[in-house]
């Protein structure tokens, strides 16, 4: 997902020389053909993460297109009220790019868990928030967020997150939903890369005879209703 990130933003880098890159000191590997391609465009922030979110406030009302990336523990709680003043509360056009939500850096200890990332994003004003499953997911989020005239939170995973669906997404309204399996009886709905396993969920549950409807959304704010309500209306049981 993260290479699936900054492949895409490379992409619109070079069609948009206002766009930004600004990273707390990280992703030096990942980001390596970016910084050479575009150096320009590349601001290495340093660990302070509440001024690198301030920074990026200020580039966005100055007309250009920041893309904000770090940690999603630390790019959400230490500097939480520089997103609510400088972003949300001018809606400022930056989009937040979270590596390694919930305990995908499990090993690192409590200080690099993001449990709580999803729910602090979604209570902010004019905050738009995607959790992609896999790369195509991924590659529709960055994009998406992109054209967005607000900010924008995108939660990606650590690495190596298997893909789920077949082909890209890009040109697809997928900001309702995607249902990937069609049921009536069971209904699963998922969001973030936490769907692979709700797929052999689906799948086990469907060679034990059930008919298991399976809906992905990569989008979770604004949040499509229309098949969370079909969904409970069609099925028996939902998840």
């Amino acid at each position: 997902m993260r290479t699936a990130f900054i492949r895409t933003l490379g992409q619109l880098a070079q069609q948009d020389p206002g766009l930004l890159l600004l990273t707390g000191d990280l992703g030096y590997r990942l980001f390596d053909d970016f910084r050479a391609q575009y150096p320009g465009q590349y601001l290495n922030m340093g660990v302070a993460e509440s001024n690198m979110v301030s920074v990026s406030a200020g580039l966005a009302l100055e007309g250009k297109r920041p893309f904000v990336y770090s940690i999603a523990s630390f790019l959400t709680m230490r500097p939480y009220e520089h997103i609510r003043n400088d972003i949300c509360f001018h809606k400022a056009r930056v989009v937040l790019v979270a590596a390694g939500g919930g305990f995908s850096y499990g090993a690192n200890g409590a200080s690099h868990h993001a449990l709580t990332d999803i729910a602090l994003m979604r209570v902010l004003p004019e905050m738009n928030v995607f959790a992609p499953a896999d790369v195509h997911e991924t590659v529709w989020s960055v994009k998406t967020a992109y054209e967005q005239a607000g900010p924008s939170y995108i939660r990606l995973g650590r690495g190596a997150e298997p893909a789920v669906h077949a082909g890209a997404l890009e040109g697809k309204d997928i900001r309702q939903g995607i249902v990937l399996r069609e049921g009536d009886e069971l209904a699963i709905l998922a969001s973030g890369f936490i769907l692979p396993q709700a797929c052999r969920v689906a799948d086990e549950l469907a060679k034990r005879g059930h008919s298991v409807r399976l809906i992905s959304f990569p989008l979770i704010k604004p949040l499509g209703t229309g098949l969370v309500v079909k969904a409970f209306e069609e099925c028996s049981r939902v998840f």
